[in-house]
């Protein structure tokens, strides 16, 4: 068992000349503990820790990344406290994600109907920097911006909805792309799969509560196909996209049929999910 603790890491990082603390991070209710880097007058990465004891054997080597981390992010210059208290910035930037029901003290609404379980939540996301960054929204950080929660929610929805931001993707032709095997295309054995996520592939299952577009997919598939579907299964890949299984007129599904896909989403947030990416452990039912 890896002796190496996140104490260990604080305290060479001090002895290599930097402030630091460490504080738990809680992400779609999993608590992930983390470092931060002191900087003065800038906003630092979180780092996050059990990863890097999981894949390092060696104290010295898990400093030595979580430095390049804290560097690299440091490279760019661009005051992020600034800007979140942009607010044209703030409303340009600002969208909506969904997570499993938290006791985070963010802006959000429960979901309900078939949604059930799951919360909407309101967040700013820029592309700055190595791999851009995010930051979950609380009353205090609009207040700041000057922006009513009415505003926040009503700027959210329509960039998260905007008419380019939802991809849709039939998963046989996405396995296709990604492996060049030709037997995923055309398989008359395999179930009609499409994968929905957003431009960034990144939070994109949200994409799941917008109406209109869903609306929009239901009706090519009635054109496509000459048949009218009753049903959309949807199965939480996880927060960054969703699949969607039609089920057309005359189509058996059933309680069992349910319950098998439910195993499948288990087994396969068991086994390739992280903990932190977990959207839900059972299918959900729009009936149409």
């Amino acid at each position: 068992m890896n002796a190496i603790t996140r104490e260990l890491i604080i305290e060479e990082l001090e002895a290599r000349g930097y402030s630091c603390y460490g504080s738990d991070i809680i992400k779609n209710s999993v608590v992930m503990p983390a470092i931060t880097i002191l900087a003065p007058a800038k906003a630092n990465p979180i780092i996050y820790t059990d990863k890097l004891i999981e894949n390092y054997d060696n104290l010295n080597d898990i400093v030595d990344k979580i430095i390049s981390i804290y560097e690299s992010h440091n490279e760019f210059d661009f005051d992020i406290i600034s800007t979140i208290r942009n607010r044209n910035w703030i409303l340009e930037h600002i969208f909506i994600s969904l997570q499993q029901e938290s006791d985070e003290p963010l802006i959000k609404k429960i979901c309900e109907g078939p949604f059930t379980g799951l919360e909407q939540y309101l967040y700013v996301r820029d592309t700055t920097g190595i791999e851009g960054w995010s930051i979950k929204l609380n009353s205090s950080i609009i207040a700041i911006a000057d922006i009513s929660i009415e505003e926040a929610w009503d700027y959210a929805r329509r960039n998260t909805f905007a008419p380019d931001e939802p991809i849709l993707e039939r998963l046989s032709d996405l396995l296709y792309e990604m492996t060049g095997c030709e037997d995923f295309l055309d398989n008359l054995f395999a179930p009609p799969l499409y994968v929905l996520s957003n431009r960034n592939k990144s939070k994109g299952s949200i994409q799941i509560l917008n109406q209109e577009y869903i609306k929009k997919f239901v009706l090519s598939l009635e054109e496509s196909s000459g048949q009218r579907p009753t049903k959309l299964v949807v199965l939480p890949s996880s927060l960054h996209e969703v699949l969607l299984y039609p089920v057309y007129d005359g189509d058996i599904f059933d309680v069992e049929q349910e319950h098998s896909l439910t195993q499948m989403v288990q087994i396969i947030n068991q086994e390739n999910v992280a903990p932190e990416d977990v959207l839900s452990d059972h299918v959900f039912i729009l009936n149409l």
